[in-house]
């Protein structure tokens, strides 16, 4: 009789205050279809009772891990914890996921991820659209559309979709590692994934069809985009300059990669129009209205 090896797959998820929603995350991972997992939760101080959910979890599958913050990290940096652990390299992975505590997986999300990584050998990470369920049901899609410089404006979707390969994952590992005071500032682990896959020439795959349930209950962190919320919070991030600083830590990051990716403070503005609006994967009529956005802030930085 053949013994098939199955494919072994790490999966980091972040929590904080996910009591009323984790067991549906956890099930949903551990129910996956035709592979084996591996799941380290990094509880971010949380005071709902989360962490006797991960330890009840825990006594009842054998394939889960606890680390826990003495103090509050806040989203981003409970992520980069994950993904510098040393229980990262506990053993020998095929692949590595990201996982939100109040999503749900369908049920053969890894499995067909995988069939495409079979398919392209040169793929070292891809993310798909995503269904959402609770306060909302609209489907966010993902544009395929890849141009020359999309990373230095956008990641590629909801982390929570993301498949990496796991020889890319140790390889973004390092560098995030090696360069943390300033990874750390940059506010999304999923963009950085794409940034440096991006900037290092790898191919990235996106997926049409959703792979995972995306729960809207209003205390997201990053939620529906089209809501009145979620309309309200990136209008203020604008206004603040919040996305021209990350726009501009992800160049000074791509550029530590690639020193042929254009350095976006000397670029002309002329020019800069030509690059956001051709270079995005957004809508036309957002990539325009981020782009207005945006000038102010160059324009003062040069006077």
């Amino acid at each position: 009789m053949i013994n098939i090896r199955r494919p072994k797959i790490l999966i980091l998820l972040a929590t904080y205050n996910g009591a009323k929603y984790l067991n549906d995350q956890v099930k949903s991972i551990i129910n996956q279809e035709k592979c084996d997992v591996t799941l380290i939760i990094s509880d971010d101080c949380s005071s709902d009772g989360t962490s006797r959910v991960i330890k009840r979890l825990q006594k009842k599958f054998n394939n889960i891990y606890y680390l826990s913050n003495k103090l509050n990290l806040g989203f981003s940096k409970n992520f980069y914890k994950l993904i510098i652990s040393d229980k990262c390299l506990m053993d020998n992975y095929d692949y590595v996921a990201f996982a939100d505590q109040d999503d749900i997986f369908v049920n053969n999300k890894f499995m067909t991820q995988i069939g495409h990584f079979n398919k392209d050998k040169k793929i070292v990470g891809q993310s798909s659209s995503v269904k959402c369920f609770g306060k909302s049901t609209s489907t966010l899609h993902q544009s395929s559309k890849i141009t020359s410089f999309d990373f230095l404006f956008e990641g590629a979707g909801q982390g929570c979709t993301f498949l990496l390969t796991f020889d890319f994952f140790k390889e973004l590992r390092l560098f995030v590692k090696n360069n943390y005071s300033l990874v750390s500032k940059f506010i999304f682990h999923d963009w950085l994934c794409y940034l440096y896959a991006r900037s290092n020439g790898y191919s990235w795959l996106f997926y049409e069809r959703p792979l995972v349930n995306y729960r809207i209950h209003g205390k997201n962190s990053y939620g529906d985009k089209y809501s009145f919320k979620g309309i309200t919070e990136r209008l203020d991030k604008i206004k603040s300059g919040w996305y021209y600083k990350q726009v501009l830590l992800a160049n000074r990051i791509s550029r530590k990669l690639n020193k042929k990716i254009p350095y976006l403070e000397n670029v002309k503005l002329s020019r800069l129009l030509l690059i956001f609006i051709f270079q995005g994967r957004r809508k036309l009529s957002d990539r325009l209205i981020a782009f207005l956005s945006l000038i102010p802030f160059f324009v003062k930085k040069r006077l």
